[in-house]
């Protein structure tokens, strides 16, 4: 008979390399858009044409406007880009994506948008972000977006693809300039400049349906620019074109959206300097600026705290020195911070995001990884929302107030998570820790996983029930 110890080091090994249905994904997608989702249960005949912008710039804007005659009966959009989009129906937010994917194996996305669509006119608008162009295997990739809507009234059957009837524009609030989350992946930090979005009649409303784009050039097609034989003039473009030679469904759910309002503040003092300067960027390790919190909340700011918890915004009185705001979400979240703020024009905010801290110091520096946004605002109520997410629990905010008081309407993190749910539990009497352990390894893989997993096989086939297990 082994001793008990033996048997509880070989039950450790098994949770740590043996599969069961501890956790399981959910069979539903992400709250913001249940009812869109479908899958796709027949091979789709693309007609759509990769687009982009006439500039060379990473953040383009896409618009699409149609009429409708009839009560619209189904509507399916198919929908990929390179590298991320988020997509608008009649001004309504619908989503992010694609998954992470390969160009050669490039991932679309399915929405049903039959509950949004109406009779008459209406719009699809795209944001899409491009990051830098990158080998994969023989071809380079590409900045790109793909789109097609099959539509199907009362009156017609209609197809709407993306071609030279899409309008787009840059998005000119964003400095291409962008520094690298870090150097082992393209995700890029925020570097935008609020004031130049409010050109051209207000582009903060570029996505809603009443918004005059006359001035908006039409959107390029783009052909095949590499192989063998060498690309003709006469080249047709295609939904198949080099990078993207296969388009493949998404095999994963789509992730949970949701904002988590930032409440719980440990810390709001005034700071000698900011972290993020002109120098530089990312600094040697060796230059990067480190703030010793002091847990403190200044008098002022603490007597609106219950007003902020109650979903009131906090005014920062002005000051010479930089306001910094800490706050504790007690646990890592992926997503994209946020913020709602007015200021005056061309003030200074950065919004780090630290999924932990050591000895209580605050940098934009984890690892090998710079954590850190920068945001001018335009002088008007302003609203931001990072573009790729950060691993968060402490999540910190930076402004300059000193020519007038600065008003913090909102602050958070655009939550996405993978729908996943808790199928059962282990305990011992023996080993009591043995729970602790379980509970731990639930929010590991909650805090690792985002839409980047891999599929689990049986006999080569795809499953969704399981996709990360533990035991």
């Amino acid at each position: 008979m082994l001793p008990m110890s033996i048997w509880l080091k070989v039950l450790c090994y098994l949770l740590l390399v043996s599969i069961s249905g501890i956790i399981q994904a959910k069979d539903k997608s992400f709250v913001a858009g249940e009812e869109l989702k479908s899958n796709d249960e027949k091979p789709i005949h693309w007609q759509g044409k990769w687009l982009w912008g006439n500039q060379d710039h990473p953040m383009q804007l896409f618009r699409r406007s149609f009429e409708i005659k009839g009560k619209p009966l189904n509507a399916t959009l198919h929908i990929t880009a390179s590298s991320v989009y988020q997509l608008y129906v009649n001004g309504i937010y619908i989503a992010r994506g694609p998954a992470r994917s390969a160009p050669h194996q490039q991932s679309y996305d399915t929405w049903q948008l039959n509950h949004l669509l109406t009779e008459g006119e209406n719009v699809i608008a795209v944001k899409v972000h491009s990051q830098n162009s990158l080998p994969s295997y023989q071809h380079q990739t590409r900045a790109g977006l793909l789109a097609q809507l099959t539509l199907k009234t009362e009156d017609e059957n209609t197809l709407i693809i993306s071609d030279e009837n899409w309008l787009t524009h840059v998005d000119e609030s964003w400095d291409k300039n962008e520094s690298r989350m870090s150097r082992f992946h393209q995700q890029v930090n925020d570097k935008v400049d609020l004031a130049k979005s409010i050109r051209d009649k207000s582009m903060k409303n570029w996505f809603q349906i009443d918004f005059n784009d006359n001035n908006w050039p039409q959107a390029r097609v783009l052909r095949r620019h590499v192989g063998w034989p060498r690309p003709a003039k006469n080249d047709k473009a295609s939904s198949y074109t080099a990078p993207w030679t296969q388009l493949v469904a998404r095999d994963i759910p789509h992730l949970i959206e949701n904002k988590v309002r930032a409440k719980q503040l440990v810390t709001a003092v005034h700071t000698d300097n900011y972290l993020h300067t002109q120098r530089k960027f990312p600094k040697k390790l060796t230059q990067i600026t480190i703030v010793n919190l002091s847990n403190k909340v200044d008098k002022y700011i603490k007597s609106q705290l219950n007003n902020w918890r109650d979903g009131e915004g906090i005014t920062l009185p002005k000051s010479d020195k930089p306001w910094l705001l800490v706050f504790d979400f007690g646990q890592v979240r992926n997503g994209m911070a946020y913020l709602k703020i007015k200021g005056s024009k061309g003030s200074k905010v950065e919004v780090i995001s630290k999924p932990f801290m050591l000895n209580n110091e605050l940098s934009y520096h984890t690892i090998d990884s710079n954590l850190i946004d920068k945001v001018l605002l335009s002088g008007e109520q302003d609203s931001w929302q990072a573009t790729y997410f950060k691993p968060t629990r402490y999540l910190a905010i930076i402004v300059k107030a000193n020519e007038q008081p600065v008003h913090l309407q909102d602050f958070g993190i655009h939550q996405i998570s993978y729908p996943f749910s808790l199928k059962g539990q282990i305990t011992s009497k023996q080993a009591p820790w043995l729970q602790q352990f379980m509970q731990a390894s639930a929010k590991t893989i909650k805090a690792a996983t985002t839409d980047a997993l891999p599929i689990i096989t049986e006999n080569g086939v795809n499953i969704h029930k399981p996709v990360f297990m533990l035991l």
